[in-house]
Parts: structure tokens; sequence; C-alpha cells
């Protein structure tokens, strides 16, 4: 996890990357707590894809595999178009 860790810190500065609002004051992208992880940005396209790419970085590396069941995607004040393009996207 801290390889996946530093692969999420030195690709959210990319000029893509959009911190979500209320975590860009520490630049927090992300939390992990014993074998689960919150990925946070804010909700544009290439914010997500920034993260998505380091996921599949991480389980090309790693070979673990993301458990889609037991996985979540939560939004707030997003249109359900946008709702849509990232859940196709994920």
């Amino acid at each position: 996890m801290e390889y996946f860790s530093r692969l999420l810190k030195s690709n959210t500065h990319l000029s893509g990357f959009s911190f979500h609002p209320k975590c860009q004051a520490l630049e927090i992208s992300h939390l992990g707590f014993a074998d689960d992880i919150l990925l946070l940005c804010r909700c544009d396209m290439a914010s997500i894809n920034i993260l998505l790419q380091q996921l599949q970085v991480f389980g090309e590396s790693s070979g673990l595999v993301i458990n889609a069941a037991k996985s979540s995607i939560f939004f707030a004040g997003v249109s359900e178009d946008m709702k849509q393009a990232i859940i196709n996207l994920s």
C-alpha cells in the first residue's frame, strides 16, 4: 500500500488532477484504513482518469485486483450525466 500511496502522491501533482475542494489545502487524495482505501478528487474526468490509471498501474505491479462488488462511488453536487460518465469509465 505504501507503493500505491507514492504513486498517488506523485501523480496527483500532474496538471490534469484537481483535489476535492475540502481536501485541496492539505493535498489529500487518499486515505487508507487497514485493507480499505478512500480516493478523493474533484469530479472531473481528468482527475478520475488519473486515479483510475494509478489503480491499474498498482494492480499490474502488485497482482492485486479491485473487487467491484465491494467498491462504491459516492457523489455530491454532480449532475446525472457526469455520474453516469464516471460510472461507465470506472
